[in-house]
């Protein structure tokens, strides 16, 4: 946010046509708020890297955008922090307002894209989101319940928000070929492409899976 900018929201006059000669008292405090990036405490799980059984999640990177509430859905920020053993991930944005209503999207190198299922503000500059609670905290209720836990379906290698005979194909090669490392193939997070995540690929392609966004 721009300096000028935030001087004339701070201003007592800001709903005044006034403020933009100069005219109104600057709120010291409200102004450095306007200016503090914005904290995003996020939880997601990833459907092959959750562990239902012990309740524990490998840990990985996502790429979060902040987007416009109407359509085109402008990408307003982006942040890419990662999501932790809990599956939780703060990420700050310093191009976003409170009280202003955005969208969540969520990108991860294998899960399927999947975006909040309405929109969502900052208050205090904070903004608290579980996806893991319900399928209806997802956008057209797009995950998966596995345990006690709702998570981002796995398996969209190429990241074209289906989950397909494509995304197998990859699988398939990398395992053929015994790759190992931090690969899009790598679907349970175990650094080993192999028949574990063929399976998880193959389950939700036969569901015909793909992502659903506003």
């Amino acid at each position: 946010m721009q300096v000028r900018e935030i001087l004339y929201m701070s201003a007592d006059r800001y709903n005044s046509p006034d403020r933009f000669y100069g005219y109104g008292i600057i709120d010291a405090w409200e102004a450095v708020k306007l200016a503090l990036p914005k904290t995003l405490n996020m939880t997601a799980m990833i459907e092959g890297f959750y562990d239902e059984n012990s309740n524990v999640m490998t840990q990985d990177t996502v790429t979060v955008n902040i987007r416009n509430s109407s359509s085109p859905f402008n990408i307003m920020d982006q942040a890419t922090g990662i999501l932790n053993t809990n599956g939780i991930v703060l990420l700050e944005y310093d191009n976003v307002s409170n009280g202003v209503n955005y969208f969540i999207q969520v990108h991860h190198r294998n899960g399927l894209e999947t975006w909040s299922k309405n929109t969502q503000s900052f208050s205090s500059n904070v903004l608290n989101y579980n996806f893991t609670t319900s399928a209806l905290m997802a956008y057209g209720d797009n995950m998966i319940l596995k345990g006690s836990k709702w998570t981002f379906f796995s398996g969209d290698v190429n990241g074209d928000g289906s989950i397909d005979i494509a995304d197998l194909t990859f699988i398939d090669n990398d395992a053929s070929n015994f790759l190992t490392g931090y690969l899009p193939t790598d679907l349970n997070g175990d650094n080993v492409t192999d028949i574990a995540d063929l399976l998880y690929a193959d389950n939700n392609a036969s569901n015909f899976i793909t992502a659903v966004t506003p």
